[in-house]
């Protein structure tokens, strides 16, 4: 995976299980949202290994957080 490829997939992922574990936001103050956002990266980045796929790699992230 290039660099590219990784921050592109990073981004999808961080964003699609910060929806799911916020239910979009909705009723979370601003410091709220951005300290969880802080916690999806950390949880997207740390679950990441070279020749992970993208469904372990989700799946991984988002057990994380769960």
């Amino acid at each position: 995976m290039t660099e590219q490829e990784y921050d592109d997939n990073c981004s999808d992922i961080v964003t699609k299980i910060w929806d799911i574990t916020t239910a979009h936001g909705w009723d979370i103050d601003d410091d709220l949202q951005e300290e969880h956002m802080h916690n999806c990266h950390a949880a997207v980045a740390n679950s990441y290994f070279k020749g992970i796929t993208l469904s372990v790699w989700w799946d991984r992230a988002l057990a994380r957080l769960t």
